[in-house]
């Protein structure tokens, strides 16, 4: 029997998380823009040490942050998707 660590679970929700994300953004910008940008450079989930919340933390290229309506239309998104998915996880 395969056990996993809590680090092991932590990692793969981390990943399920990230891929939905990604699919969202896309499916968002896409939708919206008509690019095909992949985001999984363009942000990161990261943990706040005083809350122990999970939050979207955007490190965005160059690319989304010289495209002023692009830059906002993210920012914008990844508000809610902090709002709304991670606002009452707290592990």
């Amino acid at each position: 029997m395969d056990m996993k660590t809590n680090s092991d679970i932590k990692e793969t929700s981390s990943g399920d998380c990230k891929k939905y994300i990604n699919d969202y953004l896309h499916s968002c910008v896409k939708k919206e823009f008509g690019l095909d940008i992949s985001f999984g450079e363009e942000y990161e989930i990261m943990q706040n040490i005083v809350s122990n919340k999970f939050m979207i933390v955007p490190t965005f290229s160059d690319y989304i942050v010289e495209n002023p309506k692009l830059h906002a239309f993210l920012k914008a998104h990844i508000a809610h998707l902090n709002k709304e998915m991670f606002a009452s996880h707290i592990s």
